[in-house]
């Protein structure tokens, strides 16, 4: 599965009127891919959409993309030695998945080696722990460890990989 997201978070139609019809209007949307290639395809979708539209009701559409992160690569080597250095850990490993989540760290995977991984955590007091961005996310001791152990894996599996000349 390669999954793709179009998420509009503004839409904006000329100036607050409730008898004016707008000459223009614009959205602002995130577009996320976990794949180079179905990343342009979306846009040119994205682009076909917006033309198409406009054609039908006699209008015309302009689409900018401004590039952001690139696709996150997990190296897969790295991610196979991590994965043996957790397991030695005492740390359990789940089947990969993929998350539309954008974030800088894959601007290191353009230049280095890298593996971005999730580490489910406790948050001390809740039965369902708030989620990452919450206001009232604070993970307990437990999960500090398992996050430094991962940290230690991911920096053990590296050495692996670069002493075994797998870069």
């Amino acid at each position: 599965m390669r999954p793709a997201t179009v998420s509009v978070g503004h839409v904006q139609s000329g100036q607050p009127s409730a008898n004016v019809l707008p000459d223009q209007a614009r959205i602002l949307a995130t577009m996320r891919t976990t794949d180079a290639q179905d990343r342009s395809d979306v846009q040119d979708q994205v682009r076909l959409l917006a033309s198409s539209q406009a054609e039908a009701f006699g209008l015309t559409s302009a689409v900018t993309i401004t590039a952001g992160e690139p696709v996150l690569y997990n190296h897969p080597a790295l991610v196979e030695r991590m994965d043996d250095w957790l397991v030695r850990s005492g740390i359990d490993v789940t089947e990969p998945m993929r998350s539309l989540g954008a974030d800088d760290f894959s601007f290191f995977g353009e230049v280095v080696p890298a593996v971005m991984s999730f580490v489910g955590v406790t948050v001390a007091g809740h039965d369902e722990a708030p989620e990452l961005h919450h206001p009232r996310f604070l993970p307990d001791d437990d999960a500090i460890l398992d996050v430094a152990t991962a940290l230690v894996a991911a920096y053990l599996a590296g050495a692996e990989i670069i002493h075994l000349g797998l870069t």
